[in-house]
């Protein structure tokens, strides 16, 4: 579904990501950690152009994702996007949040659009807070209804940035829970994430990335037996503090 070769991206004299190569397939969970500043989010960002890349090729669905006939609109239609800080329209419904993209882009008339995203509300559980505005949401409730608004435009691909780490600890696991039954479904997943329980439970690979470059390129299994790695092991004792 995802291949990756030899991708470079600077940030001015920032060497930002260096020489990553790897690949996802269909279905698959890939999880991306490593210690702050290693690259995680902007190497998620380059999988649907959030940002431009400096070399190498990304091909997405067997399509290289910079060719110039590239429709880059229709392109991210079929990559969903979850941000750390929810990014919905503060002065549209829960239900005009989700409904949006399907009318606009895709020309899905309005009761079909709302019958979809009330289904994508139940799937979430928060079929109640259709008629709600973004401020009455929790930080937990938020991050669900982004998840839905994702999946309303039915994506091939879904990728997550830190999607737990604006929020309080309570409110974690009902997002993780959402994204635990997407990856049982058999969503192939890209998920930038500390959250080292859901990497164990859900994960295919997990990716291990230090200043700028994939260190390690793991199943989940190998990774959290990788004891006799010493970066690895740092990193998870950190994690384990933190958490």
């Amino acid at each position: 579904m995802i291949t990756l070769e030899h991708v470079e991206k600077h940030f001015g004299a920032l060497h930002a990501l260096k020489d990553i190569s790897g690949q996802i397939v269909q279905g698959e969970v890939a999880v991306l950690c490593g210690p702050s500043g290693s690259g995680k989010s902007t190497l998620i960002r380059t999988i649907n152009r959030l940002e431009e890349i400096d070399g190498g090729r990304i091909i997405v669905a067997g399509q290289d994702i910079h060719e110039k006939s590239l429709d880059l609109n229709a392109f991210r239609e079929r990559v969903g996007f979850v941000f750390q800080q929810f990014n919905l329209f503060p002065h549209l419904s829960v239900l005009d949040n989700i409904t949006l993209a399907p009318r606009k882009l895709r020309k899905v008339p309005k009761a079909e659009a709302e019958e979809k995203a009330l289904l994508l509300l139940d799937r979430v559980g928060l079929r109640e807070k259709a008629s709600a505005f973004p401020t009455s949401l929790s930080g937990g409730q938020s991050q669900r209804v982004a998840i839905a608004r994702s999946l309303a435009m039915s994506p091939e691909v879904m990728l997550f940035d830190e999607p737990t780490s604006a929020l309080d600890p309570e409110m974690v696991s009902e997002v993780l829970a959402v994204m635990t039954e997407l990856a049982q479904e058999g969503m192939t997943m890209v998920c930038v994430t500390h959250e080292m329980g859901f990497a164990r439970s859900v994960a295919d690979t997990v990716w291990f990335l230090e200043a700028g470059r994939v260190e390690a390129q793991l199943s989940s299994e190998e990774f959290f037996e990788s004891g006799n790695n010493p970066r690895i092991r740092a990193f998870m004792a950190h994690v384990g503090r933190s958490q």
